[in-house]
């Protein structure tokens, strides 16, 4: 109903312009926007933000609109906007769940409403659902190998990871821990610390690893907490070789420093442009993947690509150097828009 009276007061104004569009015409052009109903953990933490901007993006230019709300990082708030949503009467759902398993019963409430859901970044196991990830645990899984190799094939490596049961920090941490331990059996992998995505407590643990052990390298699963496990290991005088993921425009400019070895091009703004595309190509029968893999890069410089290249470990990914990396960060546009190539 509100669809049908936004479409006569067009065709009125669009009359009274001299332009002649009927009803009819323009309730089709509105009918044609998928409205997506988008419930984020919350719409204050950057990659949220970030993921806002490069989603808006893509729905201008996929023909969709965005309705963004955060939910204070509370699972009942979350179901409360998703109910919210399918009463508004929107085309799709696109959540990043609290609890993978506890937002199943309002997401079956709205595939049953004919709402389509797709979740972003933690895997929904529900048929009906479709989700946008990271190839994390391949992208992981390389990166142990990476590390391991680096090193020597020997020594102590730290781990560092979100919280566990997230199933994303769940895929790194596996990922990761495999390609070390199923390549280098002499190398010392130390148990995972779980900073929780938290930088501050990143350095906390960071700072107390390194005053017990003499750690040759360390992974962490997102470049926010990379920051204060740097901080630490400056503080102290340790030479421990730093690696993360997501691939932030300061990360980017660490490895150009040599301060991070290698990251991973993921990018908030990447995921939220790639994400709000492909859900107006599931709404309209495009895309039929449960999962759909957000396209990732290999970021380092010119050293280790080379040691890379000869040690064949890159084969079969794609790396990009620092500067295309800050280049590609805000250029999804070009990567993912509707005149990119392929």
């Amino acid at each position: 109903m509100n669809k049908r009276f936004l479409a006569l007061t067009m065709a009125s104004l669009l009359a009274v312009g001299g332009i002649n569009c009927s009803a009819e015409e323009t309730e089709a052009a509105e009918d044609d926007k998928i409205t997506i109903g988008c419930v984020m953990m919350n719409l204050t933490n950057n990659f949220y933000v970030n993921a806002m901007e490069g989603g808006d993006a893509a729905a201008e230019d996929f023909g969709a609109e965005c309705i963004w709300k955060g939910a204070d990082s509370k699972l009942e708030d979350q179901v409360a906007l998703i109910e919210n949503f399918v009463q508004q009467g929107v085309d799709a759902i696109f959540v990043d769940p609290m609890d993978a398993e506890g937002i199943i019963p309002a997401l079956e409430a709205a595939n049953e409403a004919g709402v389509k859901c797709i979740s972003f970044g933690n895997f929904v196991n529900a048929d009906f659902a479709y989700c946008i990830v990271y190839d994390d645990y391949n992208n992981m899984y390389k990166m142990g190998e990476i590390v391991g190799k680096y090193i020597g094939e020997e020594g102590t490596v730290a781990n560092f990871i979100g919280s566990p049961g997230n199933y994303v920090s769940d895929n790194r941490e596996a990922g990761f821990a495999d390609g070390i331990t199923e390549n280098y059996p002499d190398i010392n992998l130390l148990p995972s610390q779980p900073a929780n995505w938290d930088a501050s407590l990143g350095y906390q643990q960071m700072a107390a690893l390194l005053a017990a052990n003499d750690v040759d390298a360390a992974f962490c699963m997102n470049d926010a907490v990379t920051y204060g496990l740097l901080e630490a290991i400056e503080a102290s005088g340790q030479d421990t070789l730093m690696f993360s993921n997501d691939g932030d425009i300061e990360a980017s400019e660490l490895v150009k420093e040599g301060k991070i070895k290698v990251d991973v091009l993921t990018g908030a703004k990447r995921a939220g442009y790639y994400g709000i595309k492909t859900i107006t190509q599931i709404v309209r029968g495009e895309v039929t993947e449960q999962k759909n893999y957000l396209p990732s890069h290999f970021i380092m410089g010119d050293e280790m690509r080379e040691f890379c290249e000869e040690n064949n470990l890159v084969d079969d990914v794609s790396v990009l150097s620092p500067d295309e990396a800050i280049a590609a960060y805000d250029n999804y546009r070009e990567e993912f828009g509707p005149d990119a190539a392929g």
